[in-house]
């Protein structure tokens, strides 16, 4: 993997430097880790103060574009670098966790038939009258 890094730009007050670059590969696009491995040997620091934002392929091409930032301290990093949201848990682990809650799921289904009975009933509608005869006074 060759690495490039075309511009650097110095943020004091975040106390990081902001990278962008292209970079040329074998085979798949690097991972993340792989590209924050590579910068942090680059810059000569810490690979856990270096913050992969992006990496931009095009499909079939060895060709990648990067955005990055490097903090001067793991402190500034904590500090300064916004939180990750946690990732939505997939199906088959909500099928996994203790029957405590798959017991009470029936429970819940039993009392909940009755209400949904009653608003389930449809209204009573007047009887329409044919709309082809017309009633007529003779």
């Amino acid at each position: 993997m060759k690495l490039e890094i075309t511009k650097k730009e110095a943020q004091p007050l975040l106390k990081r430097h902001c990278l962008s670059g292209s970079l040329v590969f074998d085979k798949a696009t690097p991972s993340n880790k792989e590209l924050q491995e590579a910068l942090a040997k680059e810059c000569k620091c810490d690979a856990k103060v270096v913050v992969i934002r992006t990496i931009q392929s095009d499909y079939g091409r060895t060709h990648a574009e990067f955005k990055a930032c490097v903090y001067e301290t793991e402190e500034a990093l904590k500090k300064f670098q916004p939180k990750v949201k946690a990732k939505p848990k997939k199906e088959g682990e909500e099928e996994a966790k203790p029957d405590a809650k798959a017991e009470a799921k029936p429970e819940e289904k039993a009392e909940a038939k009755p209400e949904e009975k009653a608003e389930a009933k449809p209204e009573a509608k007047p009887e329409a009258k044919p709309e082809g005869k017309a009633e007529s006074k003779e």
